[in-house]
């Protein structure tokens, strides 16, 4: 698998995405993912906006509707600390449902 080289600031974000992960108990496997997404979602910080009338912002991409409807309690969306928290707690309660579901395809 290639590896891909991330600038300072890329860098940065996945280290705190990692730091954050690290230090409330989540697997190594669900880090890593949160990395990638945010990697996928806004190129780890790159690309924090997208052009009106989206309002996906931040590492993780939450637009305000799902932001508002299920993160509200979570603070500002454009928070790393805050979105990070949001994601993997969505990602843990998504691989609990499938692995509950008996889904093929959660392995971990």
């Amino acid at each position: 698998m290639a590896q891909i080289s991330l600038n300072a600031n890329q860098q940065a974000v996945a280290n705190q995405i990692i730091n954050y992960g690290t230090q409330h108990g989540y697997s190594a496997s669900d880090i890593a993912n949160a990395v990638k997404a945010s990697f996928i979602e806004s190129s780890l910080g790159e690309s924090r906006a997208v052009p009106p009338p989206d309002t996906a912002t931040g590492i993780f991409g939450y637009n305000n509707g799902n932001w508002d409807t299920y993160h509200a309690g979570d603070g500002d969306k454009n928070n790393d600390a805050n979105a990070t928290k949001a994601f993997l707690m969505i990602l843990i309660s998504f691989v609990r449902g499938m692995k509950q579901h008996h889904s093929p395809f959660v392995t971990v």
